[in-house]
């Protein structure tokens, strides 16, 4: 019963402040989301949820390292905006992909299946096309195509993996987002940046012009504190993260487990660390990766005779090896 009672105060009255906030994530959510900051100009996890929760930012941009939990944190803030609004809000969800789209529903819905005070507020059985409360916010989840883009109306927008969307798709994602209520119109957008001239590259070079907030937390922010020995550590040994890491995993403080930066931080290479775990800026070109290669844009083309090949095409034909 105090539980319940719980619950129902912070839908009436919110939250009183961040540690507030914090208590009702890790009480009711069953997660914690990281609140130390570590490299300069970064912020924390938990810095960005609460900025968004307090309506302190509305466009807004989490620029962070793969794995970081991004998905996690717009599935919070999720949440948290459509339970404790004091007027129906409805919120829209897209992402590059179906399957991005499936994971920040699955949190989304996880949510509220752990916790039976929270399901008790659904109208309803939760599905993905959408979720109705019975305070009349609703979820509704979309594809990130331009006909998910256009057509619904919510107050707040959020859009995962943006740096597979191209500029003018997304643009139409961002014009989804209508204040109303009260409430004002929230347009919140993530992603990794893979690729030196892509999407997030646009965005970050256009922040100002866009009045677009930036919050950025790349591995550090997110890595849980390391206990082992950096040298001849009993168990472990010398680590072999030690060149990429140089110790400082003793001063993190997230969840990301230490044995798999340790097998990332080992098997990567420093560029495709440096890249997607520490929010570096790609260098030496666009990288292609295999599932998204297309003969027909990431191959050059030669001239031969009068007709123009491309370089594929001559190695096919002369079956030179490729050293890719």
């Amino acid at each position: 019963v105090a539980r319940k009672d719980l619950l129902h105060t912070y839908i009436k009255h919110g939250f009183d402040d961040e540690d507030d906030l914090d208590f009702y994530i890790q009480e009711f959510l069953h997660c914690r989301i990281p609140r130390k900051s570590f490299c300069p100009q970064h912020t924390s996890q938990f810095d960005f949820i609460a900025d968004v929760v307090f309506f302190r930012i509305f466009f807004a941009l989490a620029f962070g390292s793969r794995g970081s939990g991004k998905t996690l944190d717009f599935a919070v803030i999720n949440h948290i905006r459509l339970l404790f609004s004091q007027v129906p809000v409805r919120a829209v969800w897209g992402a590059s992909s179906l399957d991005q789209t499936n994971l920040g529903y699955e949190y989304f819905k996880g949510f509220l299946e752990a916790e039976p005070h929270l399901y008790d507020l659904l109208d309803g059985i939760p599905i993905q096309s959408r979720t109705k409360f019975k305070s009349g916010s609703h979820l509704q989840i979309v594809a990130g195509t331009t006909k998910g883009f256009n057509g619904p109306h919510p107050q707040i927008t959020t859009i995962d993996e943006v740096e597979l969307i191209p500029i003018p798709l997304l643009e139409q994602g961002l014009m989804m987002s209508m204040g109303n209520n009260g409430v004002p119109a929230t347009n919140l957008i993530g992603s990794t940046r893979k690729y030196s001239n892509q999407t997030m590259s646009t965005l970050l070079e256009e922040q100002e012009e866009r009045n677009l907030t930036v919050r950025t937390f790349c591995i550090w922010e997110t890595l849980e504190k390391c206990t082992r020995l950096c040298h001849d550590d009993p168990n472990w040994g010398n680590c072999l993260a030690w060149e990429r890491c140089k110790g400082k995993a003793h001063d993190c403080d997230g969840w990301y487990p230490i044995s798999t930066f340790v097998q990332k931080a080992a098997t990567l290479s420093l560029k495709m660390f440096e890249t997607e775990l520490e929010n570096k800026s790609p260098s030496g070109g666009t990288v292609v990766y295999g599932e998204a290669f297309d003969e027909n844009i990431h191959v050059l083309s030669m001239l031969e005779g009068t007709k123009y090949k491309s370089f594929y095409s001559i190695f096919k034909e002369k079956d030179i090896p490729r050293q890719w």
